[in-house]
């Protein structure tokens, strides 16, 4: 193997190719202009959950379908790549979610959990009386005193009223983490809520002792007005990805079989084949990168294979707007666990963007699975594409059948931030701070999303940047 200093080529490992991997390869290179840097991805193509598909005239996003511009690390590695963006439709803005049945807007201005105006939260149908005054008391909620980690659900309740969690505050949340209310981590998935609290006493303080308009924005729900996508779908920036690395770099359809220290570096054992690198990532799900790591760091892996994971399936279909009995409302519903319906959410795609369907088309994208869903999984591609279909249909009022309709599983793919994850994350980065040459990325650690995935492999090629600058003892290895 060569050396990682000296005159030598630095030789620099990635396992994974999606948006982490494929942006930690990019990264390295940059930061590493001189070293020979290596990707292996298991399976026949490149991108992961970021998989744009064209389906008779329409833009197809098998996963992530558009990304928000603030924290600004995506927007910011598409303008250094060329990518170009596009914002959604300011005509189609606003937020729906289901109640007794019916699909109805968000109030306007509520975000998240902060309601930010008193007169749409007190017309508005989700909310009964009670439920009203309750969730408009919540300056008068003493913050709470402990400094420990807290659930969701327990946060939201103890500050807003059961009711206000159970009809605006889980499904919008469980729109974007797919997790249990009762199990997500408040501190690791919306933190800074906790912190509005510890500072300012109550969630209303908060936004009266800052710029309201420019903290949460205007809109209901969903912040829509801060997504955007590239102009040809998810793809577009995995593609421009692969193109800005050397050729040759990228190895498809090599899974990585076994990873042990070797010197003051890595030996990467493919079926057919064995590498030695001066440095690693492992762009994996946390459970894939415990499987490498256990049979040299028991430790870490245990704590790698604590992160649970869970599945979904996207559902696409496409249908004629003419035939539809009622135009789509928004941009799309979340539906809240206590209607006992058989889907997480559904969004207009086409809608949100419009260059994503042909003239008079609308693409429909169906969320299923999740905590509480994921037993629906279980069903063959055509019963589960029906029961989606049915689902949509009947809260839409519509008749129609789709033109086609297509499925996409994601198993295992969604990592759950439960309590506590935060300290499990520490605990992980003290264990793999013994492998200065080891780094981790993904969204199984600071923040799901890709703009937290392309973030964890900038830190990722920082850190393995920094190791390989100067002389590194020989990595230890534990007892087996």
């Amino acid at each position: 193997m060569s050396p990682a200093t000296g005159g030598t080529e630095v030789r620099v490992g990635v396992v994974g190719g999606g948006i982490s991997g494929l942006s930690a390869a990019y990264f390295l290179h940059r930061q590493l202009p001189q070293a020979q840097v290596v990707l292996w991805e298991a399976s026949a193509r490149l991108g992961g959950a970021l998989h744009t598909q064209r389906v008779e005239g329409y833009c197809v996003e098998a996963g992530a379908d558009m990304f928000i511009t603030v924290p600004p690390w995506a927007v910011e590695l598409c303008k250094e790549l060329g990518v170009e963006l596009v914002g959604t439709n300011p005509q189609g803005q606003g937020a729906y979610v289901v109640h007794r049945g019916q699909v109805v807007a968000v109030p306007e201005g509520f975000a998240v959990m902060m309601p930010t105006r008193v007169l749409p939260l007190l017309s508005t149908p989700l909310l009964s009386w009670k439920g009203k005054l309750r969730l408009l008391a919540e300056p008068l909620i003493p913050p709470r005193q402990e400094m420990s980690d807290e659930s969701l659900a327990s946060f939201a309740i103890r500050r807003l009223g059961q009711e206000a969690f159970e009809r605006l505050v889980q499904p919008l949340v469980a729109g974007i983490y797919a997790a249990d209310a009762r199990r997500l981590s408040m501190q690791a998935a919306l933190g800074r809520f906790v912190q509005m609290e510890r500072r300012w006493g109550s969630l209303a303080a908060a936004w009266w002792h800052t710029q309201r308009d420019s903290f949460l924005g205007r809109a209901a729900g969903a912040r829509y007005g801060l997504f955007v996508a590239p102009r040809k779908g998810m793809s577009g920036l995995i593609q421009h990805l692969a193109d800005a690395l050397p050729p040759d770099s990228v190895q498809l359809n090599a899974p990585v079989l076994q990873i042990r220290p070797y010197e003051s570096g890595w030996q990467v054992q493919l079926p057919n084949q064995q590498h030695q690198v001066d440095a690693l990532v492992l762009a994996l799900p946390a459970w894939q990168a415990a499987r490498l790591v256990k049979p040299w760091a028991g430790k870490l892996a245990q704590l790698l294979q604590s992160i649970p994971y869970g599945s979904a399936a996207v559902v696409c279909a496409a249908v004629e707007e003419q035939h539809l009995e009622q135009k789509p409302r928004g941009f799309g519903f979340v539906v809240p666990e206590c209607e006992g319906r058989r889907i997480l959410a559904a969004s207009f795609s086409s809608v949100k963007f419009p260059h994503r369907a042909p003239q008079g088309g609308l693409l429909v994208r169906i969320f299923i699975g999740g905590s509480r869903l994921e037993h629906l999984l279980e069903l063959p591609d055509d019963q589960l594409a029906q029961v989606a279909w049915d689902e949509v249909a009947s809260l839409c009022r519509w008749k129609v059948q789709p033109r086609w309709i297509r499925v996409y599983r994601w198993d295992r793919a969604m990592a759950q931030y439960h309590v506590g994850h935060l300290e499990r994350v520490h605990q992980i980065r003290q264990e793999l701070a013994r492998w200065p040459r080891l780094a981790l990325a993904g969204n199984a650690y600071e923040g799901v999303g890709v703009p937290y995935c392309i973030h964890s492999a900038q830190q990722a090629a920082q850190r393995l940047a920094q190791a390989l600058q100067g002389h590194k003892k020989p990595v230890p290895a534990e007892p087996r």
